[in-house]
């Protein structure tokens, strides 16, 4: 019999009890068969039969309860005997682990970043900024900056040509102060202090290095935006500087220099450092060395702070390009344009006080320059931009020569204005070049010989002019050696 809403009916003499699924392992029970012949009597039947159904019951909430725990997530899971973590939860510790160190990556990239331009050499300046800024603005000429210019003299263990060059410079009535690029490790001796110190001043630099000329000291007052940078072994006629000097207040944005050089491409593209020699054979120039040349005060500030790192470090490293460096960044913010050249005839009234010994005479500064000028080049974006120049377009003359793209756009806007504003020594000298060009070639060669013997006196009489009695007569012995 079988219960039924509380009842209970006859039943077959066999009945078939099929019990639920078993939890985990989802597997079906055989059927259970109950045969009531065998039981003795009818009650021991039923309670039989009720003791199997209670049992059938208790396995269908167990097997429920199981799928109802299988819903639940859990931390710690029993596998093969041992307590575990969840793989779910694993893989996500893994996921948030990754995470983290990501961004951990990504932090210490992003201070790499920020604190990179700090970290530079001991005593050396740190260039602040690397990207070339194209919308520099200079200072604009105030009036004594078109009549007078700043010299800053480069000097090392040169005394005696030092003092030289300043007694010569200091007479030059366009000069307003002369600075002493001062680097060497001892004071400088009473003997220079002396000289002219109404005019010159010495500035005290604690690092040595070829990137302090362009280094204008914060205590430094310069007085005029106009700068004559210089070496300690050359010296022109004052004229000559003049005529530099006013050629460049025309085109303040430009550098104008006395030394020409060129830049040769190879075959495969590179580009290496062209000497003075093959410079004139080509008649080509690309750039001009600051050893003597005029250029705005604000181009000094820029090298200093937004000259890119690995040029500051080559310099400074080799003790070399500093002068190719400087023509390369004014080139690079005057659209690719050489520096332009001041008068022929000034050009070459150049004076070379002898030395000991120089720089360009060490074995390997020849390759040193032709990996300035690669380098440079690429670091500035010249390749493509920098373009070489004419130096001379006929060969009769003794005046205008280098390229004629005189005027950047700005200086254009006040070309008008500085014709106005023409000083009284400007006038002088431009009176006097009418009356040069009607001399021959050979006339104003002439003419600029006696200009370089007034200005080389005091050299020669000191025997610094070299291939004079004088300079015979004193360094006889060294060169017999």
């Amino acid at each position: 019999m079988r219960r039924h809403h509380g009842s209970i009916e006859p039943a077959s003499t066999s009945t078939t009890l099929s019990l639920p699924n078993s939890g985990r392992h989802n597997r079906r029970q055989s059927p259970v068969a109950l045969n009531h012949d065998i039981l003795p009597t009818t009650l021991h039947s039923t309670v039989a039969l009720q003791n199997a159904e209670d049992t059938a019951l208790r396995h269908q909430d167990d097997g429920n309860k199981k799928r109802a725990s299988m819903m639940i997530p859990t931390l710690l899971i029993q596998r093969d005997g041992v307590l575990t973590f969840h793989p779910v939860l694993i893989k996500g510790f893994f996921i948030l682990g990754g995470m983290v160190l990501l961004a951990i990556h990504v932090f210490l990239l992003w201070e790499m970043m920020m604190t990179a331009d700090t970290k530079a050499p001991p005593d050396l300046p740190v260039p602040q900024h690397q990207k070339n800024d194209n919308q520099l603005i200079l200072t604009k000429l105030g009036p004594r900056d078109r009549e007078q210019y700043t010299i800053r003299i480069n000097t090392w263990q040169r005394h005696e040509q030092l003092a030289i060059s300043i007694d010569h410079h200091a007479s030059c009535p366009g000069v307003a102060q002369i600075q002493v690029v001062w680097c060497e490790p001892q004071d400088p001796p009473d003997s220079l202090l002396q000289l002219h110190p109404d005019k010159v001043i010495f500035e005290r630099h604690q690092v040595n290095s070829l990137n302090e000329r362009f280094h204008i000291l914060p205590t430094t007052k310069t007085p005029t935006v106009g700068i004559l940078s210089m070496d300690d072994d050359v010296l022109r006629p004052c004229q000559a500087i003049d005529s530099g000097f006013f050629q460049w207040t025309q085109s303040p944005s430009r550098m104008v220099g006395f030394d020409y050089r060129v830049h040769v491409e190879n075959d495969n593209g590179s580009w290496k450092y062209g000497y003075l020699s093959t410079t004139q054979k080509g008649n080509r120039y690309s750039m001009s060395l600051p050893r003597y040349a005029f250029l705005h005060r604000d181009y000094l500030d820029l090298y200093m702070t937004q000259l890119p790192r690995p040029i500051f470090d080559q310099v400074a490293e080799h003790f070399n390009c500093e002068d190719i460096a400087m023509s390369f960044l004014i080139s690079s913010r005057t659209k690719g344009r050489p520096p332009l050249l001041a008068h022929f005839w000034s050009i070459e009234s150049m004076i070379k006080l002898h030395v000991p010994k120089r720089i360009s005479g060490t074995k390997d500064h020849k390759a040193l320059r032709d990996a300035c000028v690669e380098s440079f080049a690429q670091h500035l974006d010249l390749k493509g931009r920098l373009y070489a120049a004419p130096i001379l377009y006929r060969n009769d003359t003794m005046f205008y020569c280098g390229d004629k793209h005189y005027h950047d756009d700005d200086d254009d806007k006040h070309k008008s204005n500085l014709r106005q504003e023409i000083s009284n020594r400007e006038e002088d000298l431009t009176k006097n070049i009418r009356q040069w060009k009607k001399f021959s070639n050979k006339h104003m060669a002439k003419f600029v010989s006696e200009m370089k013997a007034n200005a080389s006196a005091n050299a020669k009489l000191a025997g610094l002019i070299e291939h004079t009695e004088e300079w015979t007569a004193r360094f006889r012995n060294a060169h017999e050696k």
